[in-house]
């Protein structure tokens, strides 16, 4: 009896010895990190040369993936500057907003920061003219707890049927917080 109970005692070391081992581990390769990115073609060489062993054709090298930063200057085709307003959106998490470096969108921020950041809105940026002006007002926003990010403003006129910025995109639950705020609701 006391055999049987040891053997399924010791069964039961050992498996659990079996599962806390560890598969070793492999370090990633790093394709894209910020601004320093690296070709992928090798590693799609790699998956495509085990299929069928046969070779693929090198790809020229390019540039790489850039930060918007670094393709400045910025110009928002579709959206142009106007009056300050909202527009009611269902589903949307968070709070965005979108804005230029124009004179007209640099003044609502200033006057609705402190209600960008109480909703803990995302602003994207889609109009700036140079690095050094786009880094004071990242810094400058950041400081009032705002994050902007630069943003091309193709696809956002047509996903959120918008014309001019600065706007801010939000849901009827978050609309309730904005008594206050110094934007008028789209007509």
């Amino acid at each position: 009896m006391w055999t049987n109970a040891i053997g399924i005692v010791l069964g039961m070391i050992a498996a659990s010895a079996c599962w806390s081992q560890q598969p070793p581990r492999i370090a990633p390769d790093v394709v894209y990190r910020g601004g320093d990115s690296i070709p992928t073609q090798p590693y799609i060489a790699r998956v495509l040369q085990g299929r069928d062993g046969a070779s693929v054709p090198a790809l020229p090298m390019s540039e790489g993936v850039r930060p918007l930063e670094e393709a400045l200057p910025l110009a928002p085709s579709p959206l142009v500057p106007g009056a300050p307003h909202y527009v009611l959106r269902e589903g949307m998490i968070r709070p965005l907003f979108i804005m230029g470096m124009d004179p007209q969108s640099l003044d609502w921020l200033v006057g609705a920061s402190l209600a960008l950041a109480a909703l803990g809105a995302q602003g994207l940026v889609v109009e700036a003219s140079d690095r050094q002006d786009w880094l004071a007002l990242q810094a400058a926003a950041s400081e009032a707890g705002i994050t902007l990010s630069l943003f091309r403003a193709d696809s956002l006129a047509d996903l959120y049927a918008v014309t001019t910025y600065p706007v801010l995109v939000l849901s009827p639950t978050h609309a309730a917080l904005l008594e206050d705020a110094p934007v008028e609701r789209a007509p």
